[in-house]
């Protein structure tokens, strides 16, 4: 019997997807989807299609700047590892502005920096004044790493210190459905773990999205890790700060909470990361199978 998956598209506050701009909503009607994989075949039915988005107000989110790599020398020889925008400018014009940028820390591939941007005037005689005018924080993804055996490491410690909150999405999820007489579901400590796995990827590739690194869809991590089930789904959210908060964002979202719903799962996994120096700060997840 070929395996059937249900997959939900949907992303909460402070997320956004590689096809829409943030700040639309996006509803798509029922369809089917076939998918190619290496000698079978997997039929994907969407349901609801859709994002939802809002507008980030978070005053860290800025200036984030293509580079073009330079460096100044300083009168002694010595250089600042300075990032240039432009040409140096040898008189008294308008002060050029420069960024420099140090790691602050280093983890799969990803480089968390903290960049000062300064204002630089040069004199005639070839000297120049630097003067710092802001300070901010950025992500360098591009040599992300990670994969599924790695992560888990960090997802099984993550599991055993974020249960009980896990446990208080469950009890809401449960709440919902009991309200509409709906058998309840049950927390899968190795469901916890592949949805804790979906967290940190989007953590730290600082991107909300169904699609996992390498192009591939959400369920990939399930079969990387033996898991098997007949219907899957998957909900996605970032910015939220309590299990209270995203599960009632998901239930104001129709595609969500018809996951949470469904009467084809009866277990849930929970994933949650808090990562600073990422665009929202936090990622969650659910992942269902029945």
């Amino acid at each position: 019997m070929k395996r059937k998956i249900i997959l939900i598209m949907g992303i909460l506050l402070l997320t956004f997807s590689i096809s829409f701009k943030v700040g639309k909503i996006v509803f798509a009607s029922n369809n089917n989807v076939k998918v190619k994989e290496i000698k079978k075949k997997v039929k994907v039915k969407v349901v609801n299609d859709f994002d939802t988005k809002i507008v980030d107000n978070n005053p860290k989110e800025k200036l984030y700047k293509q580079e073009k790599t330079s460096i100044i020398e300083n009168n002694d020889g010595s250089n600042n590892n300075i990032i240039k925008n432009e040409s140096n400018k040898k008189d008294n014009e308008n002060p050029e502005i420069v960024e420099e940028s140090t790691v602050i820390k280093e983890k799969y591939g990803v480089k968390f920096l903290e960049v000062k941007s300064y204002e630089v005037t040069y004199n005639n005689d070839g000297s120049f004044v630097k003067k710092l005018k802001t300070i901010y924080n950025k992500m360098d993804t591009s040599l992300y790493n990670a994969n599924t055996t790695i992560l888990k490491e960090e997802a099984i410690d993550l599991v055993a210190t974020n249960w009980n909150q896990y446990n208080e999405v469950l009890n809401y999820v449960n709440m919902y459905r009991l309200e509409l007489n709906i058998s309840t579901i049950a927390l899968d400590y190795d469901l916890c773990i592949a949805a804790t796995i979906r967290s940190l990827e989007m953590a730290y590739t600082n991107n909300t999205s169904h699609i996992r690194p390498g192009n591939k869809s959400f369920y990939t991590v399930l079969s990387e890790l033996g898991y098997k089930g007949q219907t899957m789904g998957e909900n996605i959210a970032s910015g939220y700060s309590t299990p209270k908060a995203v599960t009632d964002g998901w239930q104001k979202s129709d595609g969500h909470y018809q996951n949470m719903i469904n009467t084809d799962f009866n277990k849930i996994g929970v994933g949650m990361v808090k990562l600073d120096g990422t665009k929202y700060g936090i990622y969650w997840t659910q992942i269902f199978t029945g």
